[in-house]
């Protein structure tokens, strides 16, 4: 699957690990004075976007088989006013940005078919196809929680049959990282 899912989206950067650990801190992104002003101003400019907490990345590191990422709690705001890095190397030591971690799924249903679908009434992407079972983290949950979540929630899905971690996915296109799972119904 990550051939095939590299050569339908290159923009995108993957690191190949099926081991992540979620390090969760409830304290809240600390910005300049300066990064605030910016990011109330863009929020300001945008009408009927939803602004609730996310999963913040504050760093990333890889220990052999296992990588760990640190976060905190962020918010929908925060994401879509301030800069963004440019790829998964620069949110090392990241600051003045919010980094929302999310996760994703390509749905497999039993009978061999992927699920996609067009990206409508949303702030990012609108009008794009993409796996629908893919949202960001809500704040001390796990990551199977929240790709239950997004299923529930997008594709009216409350059981599978397996999960498969194949990495973390930054998207260069809407800059922030994934942890991208092939899920079988």
């Amino acid at each position: 699957w990550v051939m095939v899912f590299m050569i339908i989206l290159p923009d995108l950067e993957l690191i190949k690990i099926d081991n992540i650990k979620v390090r969760f801190n409830p304290e809240k992104v600390d910005y300049d004075t300066e990064v605030i002003k910016k990011i109330d101003s863009y929020w300001q400019s945008i009408v009927g976007c939803f602004n609730g907490e996310l999963t913040h990345v504050k760093s990333i590191s890889v220990d052999g088989h296992i990588m760990s990422i640190d976060t905190c709690i962020g918010w929908y705001k925060d994401f879509l006013g301030s800069d963004k890095p440019d790829s998964l190397a620069g949110i090392g030591g990241a600051r003045n940005c919010c980094i929302p971690l999310s996760v994703g799924a390509v749905t497999i249903t039993s009978d061999h078919k992927v699920i996609v679908a067009k990206r409508e009434g949303t702030c990012l992407n609108q009008n794009k196809w993409s796996f629908p079972a893919e949202g960001y983290m809500l704040p001390s949950k796990t990551i199977e929680d929240n790709l239950l979540l997004e299923m529930e929630e997008e594709l009216g899905i409350c059981k599978y049959s397996s999960l498969q971690v194949i990495g973390l996915v930054f998207d260069r296109i809407v800059k922030q990282p994934y942890v991208a799972i092939v899920c079988h119904l």
